[in-house]
């Protein structure tokens, strides 16, 4: 039976540290250093969740189990350092809630990966180990999961992500953005067991020695009772992915080690990715997932709320940012209209979100200077409900005390546009910390509003492999009582639901090119929810295989479609008969995924040599010749009527 203090810390590993690194095991470390904090030479690194009591004393003793690099005393508050993410790449000031878009990579294997002032560097093995779990043709499943960690994080917050190519350097510790690779970098390498499980470089070196977000994952832990645990969805992968991130985001680990939010010290498995301490966290910094809509201009738009069907609007976890925050961010703007008559009330109501826990930074193991955090109460809120420019004053709501629900209620309100503001009057405790998390229901009569769909975050993928999509690890129902019942999708980017009722299923693209990839998700109400996400397809290369028909008389224009690879992007121009005689006219329309091109017609000349003909095909990725796939046939016949077609080819 394991030891009360152990049961105490948490069911798992040491995540990753601060910066990301918890330390080098005993055996590794001389035995002269002491459990201090600041250690320059040291890793940022996480620990698995099956050490022995022993073991874990053991690191508590020598690295008091920290990340050696981390300085508790630094910094303002228990969530994060002072430099964070910001626009594209970008770095700067935290606490100001301003959104984030992100790149990131996989390298390859066998490049130099680690940073030596953490652990001595070894090779590159991620993406082995991710072939030895899911098979040899799945390491897009592998890496699927790894993207859902990150998605997590875009489904509560401004943060935005976009896979690239990466140039395969070793890694390093560069800022700022370069175009040849991403600017997190996921790899790992075997550094042993027992040992760190991962570890993450803050953004920048103002906290920790370390800098540039790259994740280093410990593939040692690629067995049975870790990584490679398939249970609840490879929860522990996930959840290290997920907390391992959130260094590279700039959270600091927090205490004490309750299983409650993903940034303790100690990994735990008892649930999922990010939780309430780490959404009040990345949206004070990065803002909510409407973020940048705090003018009447900005307002978020939820369109029309009677057409085609009535409906509600229901969304989670929004934030103010402190009824002083920067550039406005005290405050949120959303517009509806409506275009019916047949709308009895309509009710819009503000309710504060959180729960009172016991948190603080870490100082020393699953110590720190713990206090406890109202977070339903850091904030005090309004709402009012305005004209569409957002100049006049319809109804507000604002007596309420802190913690408690804002509402108001109006009936028959002309169809038309209207705002809604939501801000926050403060006083704001400093122990909460500011940013209020609240829900927004807008509601129609009596409709119920749809579900939120996360098909995860834009990738990459090389033509001819399997593509893996995951749309139940993030997606929610937004109505108390209701679960998500059917996942349908659009993979091909055609506009038409082509993988039904599976919440993971792969597709094979033969086109480069970005392809647009939806997911619907159906909740138990009936009601829909809808996300895009963006996959670039490289490396595929231009064949033609086949025209049909595959030929045509003299004289005569005949509709022809061509079937073959990488064709998104070819046109008319880009289609030529060999041999003369043979002009291409008319609008090419390749289907969705690039294998076949309608549209063109083959206008052959009263004088054309009989015989095969070859087809070439180009584009901006190269060219494909198909030889003898159509024949101009038939004796000389006068020419056809203007838009004549060869209906003996068709036949």
């Amino acid at each position: 039976m394991q030891s009360q203090a152990r049961s105490r810390v948490a069911a798992a590993a040491l995540l990753a540290t601060i910066t990301g690194a918890f330390g080098y095991i005993a055996s590794q470390v001389p035995n002269h250093v002491a459990p201090v904090s600041v250690r320059a030479f040291t890793p940022l690194a996480c620990y698995p969740d099956n050490l022995t009591d022993e073991e874990q004393a053991e690191i508590i003793r020598r690295f008091a189990a920290l990340p050696p690099t981390m300085n508790p005393l630094a910094g303002e508050r228990f969530f994060h350092d002072v430099v964070v993410w910001t626009g594209d790449g970008m770095q700067g000031p935290a606490s100001r809630a301003v959104p984030a878009r992100l790149t990131y990579s996989f390298p390859t294997d066998g490049i130099n990966w680690g940073i030596e002032e953490v652990f001595p560097v070894n090779r590159n093995r991620l993406n082995e180990k991710l072939y030895g779990l899911f098979g040899i043709y799945n390491l897009d499943r592998g890496r699927e999961y790894i993207r859902q960690g990150l998605a997590s994080w875009r489904r509560l917050s401004g943060m935005q992500y976009a896979e690239v190519q990466d140039n395969h350097s070793p890694m390093d510790e560069e800022l700022p953005r370069l175009p040849t690779r991403g600017d997190i970098r996921i790899g790992g390498m075997n550094a042993g067991i027992p040992n760190f499980i991962a570890y993450n470089a803050f953004p920048s070196s103002s906290f920790v020695s370390v800098q540039g977000s790259d994740m280093c994952i410990n593939t040692s832990y690629f067995e049975p009772s870790t990584l490679s645990d398939p249970t609840n969805n490879y929860r522990k992968l996930r959840n290290v992915i997920a907390h391992e991130h959130g260094h590279g985001l700039g959270f600091i680990h927090t205490v004490p080690c309750s299983q409650t939010k993903l940034m303790e010290p100690f990994l735990t498995a008892v649930f999922d990715m990010v939780q309430q301490d780490e959404i009040r966290a990345v949206q004070r910094n990065y803002g909510d997932r409407f973020a940048g809509n705090h003018t009447a201009a900005t307002a978020h738009d939820f369109g029309n709320l009677t057409s085609p069907s009535k409906r509600s609007v229901v969304e989670r976890l929004l934030s103010t940012n402190g009824a002083d925050g920067p550039n406005g961010t005290n405050q949120d703007w959303f517009r509806f209209s409506f275009d019916s008559y047949d709308v009895g009330t309509i009710q819009i109501l503000v309710t504060p979100v959180g729960a009172s826990s016991l948190m603080g930074q870490q100082e020393n193991s699953c110590l720190g200077s713990a206090t406890t955090v109202d977070a339903k109460r850091a904030g005090d809120l309004a709402l009012e409900l305005r004209s569409a420019d957002g100049s006049q004053i319809i109804r507000s709501a604002m007596a309420a005390p802190p913690g408690l629900s804002e509402i108001t209620t109006v009936s028959a309100l002309l169809p038309g546009t209207y705002t809604v503001r939501v801000y926050d009057m403060g006083p704001n405790p400093p122990l909460n910390q500011f940013l209020q998390l609240y829900d927004l229901t807008i509601r129609m009569d009596t409709a119920k509003a749809p579900p939120k769909a996360i098909a995860g975050i834009d990738k990459i993928i090389a033509a001819y492999s399997d593509c893996y999509f995951m749309g139940h690890l993030n997606s929610y129902a937004t109505e108390a009582g209701a679960t998500i019942v059917r996942y349908d999708w659009d993979t091909d980017g055609d506009g038409i639901l082509d993988q039904l009722n599976t919440p993971t299923p792969k597709q094979f693209y033969w086109s480069n090119g970005v392809h647009d990839v939806t997911l619907r998700v159906t909740d138990s109400n009936g009601f829909v929810g809808t996300d895009t996400i963006h996959v670039t397809v490289f490396a595929a290369a231009t064949t033609i295989n086949d025209v049909s028909p595959n030929h045509g008389r003299r004289g005569h224009t005949v509709p022809v479609i061509l079937s073959g690879t990488n064709f998104k992007h070819v046109t008319a121009a880009h289609v030529t008969v060999t041999g003369g005689g043979v002009s291409v006219v008319g609008t090419a329309m390749p289907n969705g995924l690039g294998t076949s091109l309608d549209g063109l017609s083959f206008v052959i000349a009263p004088g054309a040599t009989i015989g095969p003909r070859n087809i070439l095909v180009e584009n901006q990725d190269g060219s494909g010749m198909g030889v003898g796939l159509f024949t101009v046939e038939g004796r000389e016949l006068p020419p056809a009527e203007d838009g004549a077609i060869d209906t003996s080819a068709i036949r």
